[in-house]
């Protein structure tokens, strides 16, 4: 039942072993072979000890949907996962999705939690496609732009060490841009600020391989919103180039020592 104090778990040696990977405080105890997630399901660490070296966790069952089973699944260009209304442990207990603090946006990422540089704030997963699933020489300008404009790609560093072919891209397609329809990762959510708090890097999620993340770069209180760098360097969108404008002259401004 819900509160309930399991023994303390800690990792072995072996090949196929029954027990939990920790991942940012959050849990997962199920069947890991050779290190690879097969079938877990999330629990909450409520304490941890060395023990002659070992790291030992103390865990309850999670209070969010302590049955579903995650597993290690590569999403594509049709399917966004099999927990896809399912929020990812961690994500459930850092960042919710709300109306943007930004006049012209719809909804935005906020804080759950105090975060200090360096720590995770959510996950950008997807789907994984190659542009030309999506992208096609004959399409018009606004119809390219609504296609790509979800799509993320790793660096080029980071697509080599996952193996990845250099034109793959995160997407979240438009039937999916609802967190009714998919809400297991937001890091899609957090809306675009010159001003950023988080930055964009690769990680190695047990679930879903090798995806980004939003790591903060400054500390985040509770309830404030996220926001990351989109980094689109040359572009016709002109929303973006018009916020580039203006973060560029509040730069002169500031560097003048002068009201703008």
């Amino acid at each position: 039942m819900p509160g309930e104090i399991a023994s303390w778990m800690h990792h072995t040696d072996e090949k196929v072993q029954r027990t939990g990977r920790l991942y940012n405080k959050i849990s997962l105890r199920g069947t890991f072979v050779r290190g690879v997630l097969r079938r877990t399901t999330a629990v909450d660490v409520v304490a941890e000890r060395c023990n002659n070296g070992v790291k030992e966790l103390k865990i309850e069952q999670a209070m969010h949907n302590k049955d579903i089973i995650w597993e290690k699944e590569e999403t594509n260009s049709s399917y966004i996962g099999k927990n896809r209304k399912v929020m990812d442990p961690y994500e459930r207990k850092s960042v919710y999705v709300g109306k943007s603090t930004k006049p012209n946006a719809n909804e935005g990422l906020f804080a759950r939690r105090k975060f200090l540089p360096g720590d995770i704030v959510s996950y950008y997963s997807g789907q994984k496609l190659l542009m030309e699933d999506k992208i096609f020489i004959n399409m018009i300008r606004d119809k390219k732009s609504e296609e790509s404009e979800y799509q993320l790609t790793l660096g080029k560093n980071d697509q080599d060490y996952f193996g990845y072919p250099e034109n793959l891209r995160f997407d979240i397609s438009k039937r999916y841009r609802s967190i009714d329809e998919y809400r297991t990762t937001l890091g899609h959510k957090a809306n675009h600020s010159f001003e950023n708090n988080v930055d964009f890097v690769a990680v190695d999620h047990p679930v879903f391989g090798g995806i980004a993340c939003l790591v903060a770069n400054a500390e985040i209180d509770v309830d404030e919103e996220v926001f990351a760098d989109y980094k689109y360097g040359i572009t016709n969108l002109s929303w973006y180039n018009q916020e580039r404008e203006n973060h560029t002259n509040l730069d002169i401004c500031s560097a003048r020592r002068k009201p703008c």
